[in-house]
């Protein structure tokens, strides 16, 4: 058979932790009060996956949802029918929900105190989870970067992280530009300049340009420019 079910993995995925803190307790990850919440939260959903296993033999995993059109849809629908009680990000054109147990991707924490935050989320997300550093448009001091993951690796529990730079091409010229551009440093070019960033767990064209064929939803595109750019 091509499908084996004693062989496969069932998860319990979720978005939106930071926006459920905010709406039980008034605080979102940010805030370690009720960041214990987040956590006895996720300590329940792995107790109900480590149940599941026992009871029907498979294999249940808590994971952290990549949700590259489930943030978006769920805040759209939750805006749509809750106009007066919903905690989002966005505006009613481009809604979305934070991924995951992630801080919000425009936090005023440091790097340092995001890292400590979601690495405490990694082991209640032993299905697969991702710790995501923006960076801006300088050039990262290898030595710098070196000793980031170094401390990252040695010191804290993530599993696994990456370090992202938006990129901008001038489909005119072909020239590759760093950071979200859009008018081309080459030619000049501003209606086809398109954009590239990592989505969620992999780089993907944004859908900027007027000759783009695909692209992010308005709530991911949203979500790409309310991200907070780390220089290391």
């Amino acid at each position: 058979p091509y499908y084996q079910v004693d062989n496969s993995t069932l998860s319990f995925g979720f978005v939106g932790l930071n926006e459920m803190l905010m709406a039980q307790t008034g605080a979102g990850l940010e805030d370690p009060e009720s960041n214990k919440l987040g956590h006895k939260v996720l300590e329940y959903i792995n107790d109900r996956a480590n149940q599941l296993k026992s009871e029907t033999g498979l294999r249940w995993g808590v994971i952290q949802t990549p949700a590259e059109s489930t943030a978006y849809r769920f805040a759209t629908m939750d805006r749509e029918k809750y106009p007066d009680q919903v905690i989002c990000n966005g505006d009613s054109n481009a809604s979305y929900y934070t991924n995951s147990s992630h801080v919000p991707v425009d936090t005023a924490l440091s790097l340092p105190e995001k890292i400590k935050i979601e690495s405490d989320y990694h082991p209640l997300t032993q299905g697969g989870h991702i710790f995501h550093a923006f960076m801006g448009e300088s050039y990262s001091d290898p030595d710098s970067l070196m000793s980031l993951t170094n401390k990252i690796a040695r010191k804290t529990d993530i599993g696994f992280w990456a370090y992202s730079s938006a990129l901008s091409f001038c489909v005119n010229c072909k020239t590759l530009m760093k950071g979200l551009q859009s008018t081309c440093t080459h030619c000049g070019e501003t209606k086809n300049v398109e954009w590239y960033d990592r989505i969620t767990g992999y780089v993907q064209q944004v859908g900027h340009s007027e000759s783009a064929s695909g692209g992010w939803n308005a709530g991911k595109k949203q979500e790409l420019l309310d991200r907070k750019r780390w220089e290391k």
